[in-house]
């Protein structure tokens, strides 16, 4: 008995939540005021609002009531994850991105995200050269940037010991790809400090503020670099003289 009225309890009150997702926020995504990526995001949304509201294990039976692929659910809710906050990314979906490649830049990670939101780029491409791309030379974009990411990380790895003839190869390679790592986070580097000048120009000292933190934060995390110190004040105090040039 206790287990019909959890059931009836569940045909009340979740069963119209439901009915909105299934009928009304899937079909949304084809509709004229909304991006496709837009109903994706808004899908996201609401599966997860079911998801917080059903008990455990009632929501493999939902979807699975509503011809739902719980792949094809977890996607749609990491895309409402991902650009559905208040964030600078979130802009990427009012764009006419579709829903694959926005599927795609899901994997990238959320500072990359806003920084390409923002002006920036992401493996020498900007928001403009994706939009205009198709989604397989995007995927092969990402899985480029990936490629280097993992890269990046095996060599930050402690060497495995080697056999005493490879020593001397070893230190070599080991002595160039650490070089390859510090131009690689130079580059990084510059490429924010471009998409920080562009703001010199503009009283929002926020937006400005924040991309100098990534700077600090992002480009060279792992040692104090008096370099990047430097561009940093030299991005402020444009923006300040300009400012006060304004006023």
């Amino acid at each position: 008995m206790a287990n019909d009225k959890s059931n009836d309890s569940f045909g009340t009150n979740q069963e119209s939540v439901l009915s909105a997702v299934v009928s009304g926020v899937i079909h949304s995504s084809h509709a004229k005021t909304t991006s496709e990526a837009e109903g994706l995001v808004s899908l996201g949304k609401k599966i997860f609002a079911c998801k917080e509201e059903l008990q455990h294990g009632e929501f493999t039976n939902f979807l699975h009531r509503w011809r739902i692929n719980l792949p094809d659910a977890r996607k749609a809710m990491r895309i409402a994850h991902v650009f559905g906050g208040d964030t600078p990314r979130a802009a990427i979906a009012k764009t006419d991105i579709g829903k694959t490649k926005l599927n795609l830049l899901a994997r990238l990670d959320e500072v990359t995200l806003d920084l390409l939101a923002s002006g920036g780029a992401y493996n020498d491409h900007t928001l403009d050269d994706i939009l205009r791309m198709s989604a397989r030379e995007l995927q092969r974009v990402i899985q480029s940037g990936e490629d280097i990411i993992c890269e990046r990380t095996l060599t930050n790895k402690e060497d495995i010991s080697s056999l005493p003839v490879e020593d001397e190869l070893d230190k070599k390679a080991g002595i160039k790809q650490s070089g390859q790592i510090e131009e690689n986070k130079k580059q990084y580097c510059r490429e924010l400090l471009k998409v920080a000048l562009r703001y010199s120009d503009e009283t929002e000292l926020n937006a400005i503020t924040k991309f100098i933190e990534h700077m600090i934060a992002c480009a060279l995390a792992d040692k104090y670099n008096p370099g990047l110190n430097a561009a940093s004040y030299e991005v402020y105090n444009k923006f300040a003289i300009s400012r006060r040039a304004a006023q």
